[in-house]
């Protein structure tokens, strides 16, 4: 149904318009970064996870730790890849969000007068989506290219509105419910490491600055902010 694809793609873009709103306001960021956090927490063990572990068994827990733990114990282990590492956990998790919304797109096209709140439903979940990218994002990359993301997670959802795939049966019920819970893990690791990514970067910056050229002039001497005393000078006979 055309009318709950629509309030999914306005549901996401309310992602960046929120975070805009509340970007000069420290007070009201504070209330954003709550609201984020909730609303990603409701989206896990409200939505994702409860479907996971009917179409995967218990055996999704499994996957659901790996997503979370294998990133982060693999940050510990090779701190000088740390970044990298969580950058590479981040995408996966973000590629995981793309492949949902193709089948929240498929739901979508198939919704009639006796499933719409099986549309609604997508529609709501929707917005945490989209404030949990622009807040994992945004401080990191920028407007412009959380803002990709965001238009590239509405575009799996038009695609999969249009083509209709049935992931469930491509990949099989287990499978499906097992990658949505590795997605469930490396989204909450997400949540966790965005502080301390953001940390990092602030750091890796001030150590480029301090070892920023200095063209050519050799660093100031700190006796030279002294005072110096007037010599007086003997003249010459």
């Amino acid at each position: 149904m055309v009318l709950f694809l629509v309030a999914t793609l306005l549901a996401l873009a309310c992602g960046p318009l929120l975070y805009a709103m509340t970007r000069a306001a420290p007070g009201y960021r504070r209330v954003f970064d709550t609201l984020v956090l909730l609303s990603i927490a409701a989206l896990l063990l409200f939505e994702i996870i409860p479907h996971a572990l009917h179409d995967g068994g218990a055996w999704g827990v499994v996957w659901l730790v790996a997503g979370f733990a294998l990133p982060t114990l693999l940050e510990r282990a090779f701190r000088p890849i740390r970044e990298q590492t969580h950058w590479i956990a981040l995408t996966i998790a973000l590629a995981g969000l793309a492949i949902h919304a193709l089948a929240d797109g498929a739901i979508l096209a198939n919704i009639d007068n006796a499933t719409q709140e099986l549309g609604a439903s997508i529609a709501l979940h929707s917005l945490p989506i989209g404030l949990a990218v622009c807040w994992l994002l945004i401080p990191l990359i920028g407007w412009r290219r959380s803002t990709l993301v965001i238009v590239g997670i509405g575009a799996a959802t038009l695609v999969g509105f249009h083509l209709t795939p049935n992931l469930k049966l491509a990949l099989g019920s287990i499978g499906w419910g097992w990658m949505q819970m590795a997605v469930a893990g490396l989204l909450v690791h997400a949540m966790f490491g965005r502080p301390h990514l953001h940390q990092h970067r602030v750091a890796m910056a001030e150590e480029r600055a301090d070892a920023a050229p200095t063209h050519g002039l050799p660093p100031a001497d700190p006796a030279e902010n002294r005072p110096t005393e007037t010599a007086t000078h003997k003249p010459r006979h």
